[in-house]
């Protein structure tokens, strides 16, 4: 639902959104809203609020305000996402509203640099997905202490503060992903986290120099299982995945971004033993993909290598059909992708 509508229009939507809710009787909903809403149209969702299984909220303030401070009970709310605008942030505090969230596990907030509401505390250690879009370092660093092992942890779009220095922190989370962030961010990052149980890491378009990954690795002394970069330059490249802490991935995904050639990595995984255990290998954003290259991977990484996924090339093209038939005659299975999530 997007506002501003004129008053005829509200007054109609009003009507079609009561009957509307009428209709679905105790159907599960999915709520979207956005922009200045109506405290008439708010209280009528809110009434239901017990049937909001999934929501994302883009709103004013007092919107915010007005919902917090509501008392509602979203008793079966399972995935949230709240945006706040650039301007204003909200400078009131969450608590008696995350209270009302018993059922949430998978929270998506975007601050766009403000610093986050007061009363979020009690909602980190009970997530199983967190994705923090456009937040300030110093929340994201007080935050990360308080993930349970299961929390699968996603930074979006993070910027370095300007402000002071930042002091080392440990995370239990066994899954992190950075995606988008500038460089700043992610040396600083780098240099202060440390996630002993990491098992996850995914660096999506971001450029980080690869010994500043190395270094946060041996720093949290992890056993990652999947690694998923994207790359600009394949200097350090082999050097991180000779490490002991990335020797026993079993998923690998590489993007190669402006241009960098793919034949010399995958060369090095069919000649070299770096990853042993690789099950899973998926290439994105190839100029192009060689048959002999990809035929002489499998060959040496047979029966250990059971998935290739590979993104159409650039050029539009991927393997020929001989090499995709013989791949998968011969037990690998090989997927052509236009888009495809991390894990």
């Amino acid at each position: 639902m997007d506002y501003p509508l004129r008053s005829g229009e509200k007054a109609k939507l009003l009507r079609q959104t009561s009957l509307q809710l009428q209709r679905s009787r105790q159907t599960p909903l999915s709520v979207h809203l956005t922009g200045l809403i109506e405290q008439e149209l708010l209280d009528t969702l809110l009434a239901v609020s017990s049937r909001w299984q999934s929501a994302t909220l883009r709103l004013e303030q007092c919107n915010y305000h007005y919902i917090f401070t509501s008392r509602a009970d979203f008793t079966i709310l399972k995935e949230l996402s709240l945006q706040f605008h650039s301007y204003n942030g909200y400078n009131g505090d969450a608590a008696g509203f995350v209270q009302s969230l018993p059922a949430l596990v998978d929270f998506t907030l975007h601050m766009f640099y403000e610093y986050i509401p007061r009363g979020f505390e009690s909602l980190w250690p009970r997530l199983l997905v967190c994705t923090l879009v456009k937040c300030r370092t110093a929340d994201i660093l007080r935050i990360l202490p308080l993930f349970s092992p299961e929390t699968r942890v996603s930074l979006v779009g993070c910027v370095a503060d300007r402000d002071g220095g930042l002091a080392p922190v440990q995370s239990a989370i066994s899954a992190l992903s950075l995606n988008s962030c500038c460089n700043d961010f992610i040396t600083g990052f780098l240099k202060v986290v440390a996630a002993p149980r990491l098992k996850k890491f995914v660096m999506s378009e971001c450029y980080p120099t690869l010994p500043s990954i190395a270094a946060f690795l041996s720093d949290s002394s992890c056993t990652l299982t999947h690694l998923a970069l994207s790359v600009a330059t394949l200097s350090g490249l082999l050097t991180l995945l000779a490490l002991p802490h990335t020797c026993h991935i079993c998923a690998l995904d590489i993007d190669f971004q402006w241009s960098t050639p793919s034949a010399p990595i995958i060369d090095a995984l069919a000649t070299r033993d770096i990853v042993p255990n690789l099950r899973s290998f998926t290439l994105r954003n190839c100029d192009s993909i060689e048959d002999a290259g990809i035929l002489a991977l499998h060959t040496s990484r047979q029966p250990i290598l059971q998935q290739l996924w590979l993104q159409r090339c650039t050029n539009g093209l991927t393997l020929s059909r001989t090499a995709l038939q013989a791949l998968k005659s011969d037990g690998l299975e090989v997927v052509i992708f236009e888009y495809l999530d991390y894990w």
